[in-house]
């Protein structure tokens, strides 16, 4: 099976990956992540450590604003993030672990179900100030 860590906040899905190495198992897995410009990548050293230790761990990333450090070849692309550029994975299987602020999970979530990911498979955590409307 495949899992896909996906989003803004990197925290969880480094813990994915942590637990991936101590196991071994890194078949079909990737991790994409969204950020403004590279200055505002959290983790990009965990991530990069975690890619040598896991050769066939697939990553893309996204940035709003690059600074020049787009390659689409080596996963890092401009603009926000999009289901379509993401590497070849079985939408049908793949657990997708989702994060980020509510505009932008919304935005995923439709993508991916777009792209044919079954919503069972999407599994989420949101945050940002949107999540305390209901006390106002």
């Amino acid at each position: 099976m495949s899992r896909l860590g996906y989003g803004v906040d990197a925290h969880g899905a480094l813990a994915e990956i942590a637990q991936l190495q101590a196991a071994g198992d890194a078949v079909g897995d990737f991790f994409a992540h969204a950020s403004r410009d590279p200055g505002h990548h959290p983790h990009r050293r965990d991530l990069a450590a975690a890619k040598e230790l896991m050769p066939n761990l697939q990553v893309a990333t996204f940035y709003e604003a690059p600074n020049g450090s787009v390659n689409d070849a080596a996963g890092i692309h401009e603009g926000r993030m999009q289901a379509a550029k993401l590497p070849q994975w079985d939408h049908q299987e793949a657990d997708v672990y989702m994060c980020g602020p509510l505009g932008f999970m919304q935005e995923q979530w439709l993508g991916l179900v777009k792209a044919g990911v079954p919503a069972v498979r999407l599994h989420r955590e949101v945050f940002g100030p949107e999540m305390l409307d209901y006390l106002s």
